[in-house]
């Protein structure tokens, strides 16, 4: 079981990363741009023994 400041570390990470997304957005970045983000996102939401470091399928 984690506690209260895990959850809001976590929750702190998942902000700044859907504010890259929506700001990447905004701004017109280019689709790798976006792409690393939205990795980087889904990454931080993976439960810890899925993050194997590789994004090869």
């Amino acid at each position: 079981m984690t506690g209260p400041a895990v959850h809001e570390a976590t929750a702190r990470l998942l902000a700044r990363s859907h504010a890259l997304v929506e700001a990447l957005l905004l701004e017109g970045s280019n689709p790798w741009e976006l792409g690393e983000a939205l990795e980087a996102a889904a990454w931080l939401k993976a439960p810890a023994p899925c993050r194997t470091g590789s994004a090869s399928t």
